[in-house]
């Protein structure tokens, strides 16, 4: 924190539904700690695919604070689901890949740091 470190991490929205796709699903950042880090959320470009799949499911940073740009959307701090990032279509079985990234700021001590992410979509039932 004294080092406003910049972190990535890389998270997965699973569909596990057994027959049924998550259609026009979407992210939002509904609550964040104050006084703490800011979060910002950026989605993979790797199409949604199935879990387990032997193709890369996400870009592969090096390491935490290696900023996957290269393989990301635009980093961006929605707080409300009608500014929520698309998802697309996630069908049933398969996983969607989308990255967090937290910026500290040298504040003082903050007890529960962190947010609340929105996921919600339709379904054709």
């Amino acid at each position: 924190n004294a080092a406003s470190a910049v972190e990535y991490r890389c998270v997965f929205v699973h569909n596990s539904h057994a027959t049924l796709s998550l259609e026009n699903a979407a992210v939002y950042i509904s609550s964040q700690v104050a006084g703490g880090t800011v979060l910002a959320i950026a989605i993979d470009d790797i199409a949604a695919s199935a879990i387990g799949g032997s193709s890369a499911q996400a870009f592969e940073a090096a390491t935490a604070t290696t900023d996957p740009d290269a393989g990301v959307g635009a980093f961006s701090s929605p707080s409300s689901s009608g500014a929520a990032l698309s998802l697309g279509t996630i069908p049933a079985g398969f996983c969607k890949a989308l990255w967090v990234r937290r910026t500290a700021a040298n504040t003082s001590a903050v007890n529960d740091d962190g947010g609340t992410f929105v996921v919600f979509g339709d379904t054709a039932a």
